[in-house]
C-alpha cells in the first residue's frame, strides 16, 4: 500500500506546537518519515511518533545544495558540481541522494572542488564554507539515507503541488 497524502491544513504559524498539533490529527503510526530538513517538523515528528525513522527528502537536499551555490554565485555551468544537481540525460532529476554510488561521485567532485577552487570573491569564499559546513552537519544523516531502504526517499512532487495551491490561493484572495 503507498503512502498518500491524507491531510492539508492551513496554519499561520511553523512552530513545533503547529506541527504536533498537524501530526496528532493524523491517523496510524508511520514507520519511515521523508521531510525537508525544517527543525520544528522536525522535533514534532520525533515527539509524536518516537519509533519513526526520519529521512531527508532528496528534493530538499538538492535545492539545499542548490542554494547555497546560487548565494555564491557559483551556480554556472562550469561549476562540477552542477551536473549533480540537474537531470540526467535521460531528462529525469539526478539521483544524487538517491543511490549511493550518485552520492559517492557527488562527494568525490564536491570533496575535490571545495579543496582546489580559488574563491574570486568574499561572496564565493562564504558559500564554499557555507557548502563545507552543511555537508558536514548533515552527512550521517544522508548516509543512512542512502543505505536504509525506505520509501518515498522524496517528496519532491508534493512540494510542487503545494506550491501551485499556494499561488492559486494568493491569486483568490487578490
Amino acid at each position: 500500500n503507498a503512502p498518500t497524502v491524507c491531510r492539508l491544513q492551513v496554519s499561520e504559524h511553523y512552530d513545533t506546537n503547529s506541527w504536533e498539533a498537524f501530526l496528532r490529527s493524523l491517523p496510524g503510526q508511520p514507520m519511515f518519515v521523508t521531510t525537508d530538513l525544517e527543525p520544528s517538523l522536525r522535533a514534532a515528528v520525533k515527539k509524536v511518533w518516537p519509533d519513526a525513522k526520519v529521512y531527508p527528502c532528496a528534493h530538499h537536499l538538492m535545492a539545499n545544495i542548490e542554494n547555497i551555490l546560487k548565494e555564491g554565485g557559483l551556480n554556472v555551468p562550469a561549476n562540477p558540481i552542477m551536473p549533480f544537481l540537474g537531470k540526467d540525460k535521460h531528462g529525469k532529476k539526478r539521483g544524487t541522494f538517491t543511490y549511493p554510488i550518485e552520492y559517492a561521485y557527488f562527494r568525490q567532485v564536491t570533496d575535490a572542488y571545495i579543496n582546489l577552487y580559488k574563491p574570486k570573491s568574499k561572496k564565493e569564499a562564504d558559500a564554499i564554507k557555507k557548502l563545507t559546513s552543511w555537508l558536514r552537519r548533515h552527512e550521517d544523516e544522508i548516509t543512512r539515507s542512502l543505505v536504509e531502504k525506505h520509501w518515498p526517499v522524496t517528496i519532491g512532487a508534493v512540494e510542487r503541488a503545494l506550491a501551485e495551491i499556494g499561488r492559486a490561493s494568493c491569486r483568490e484572495r487578490l
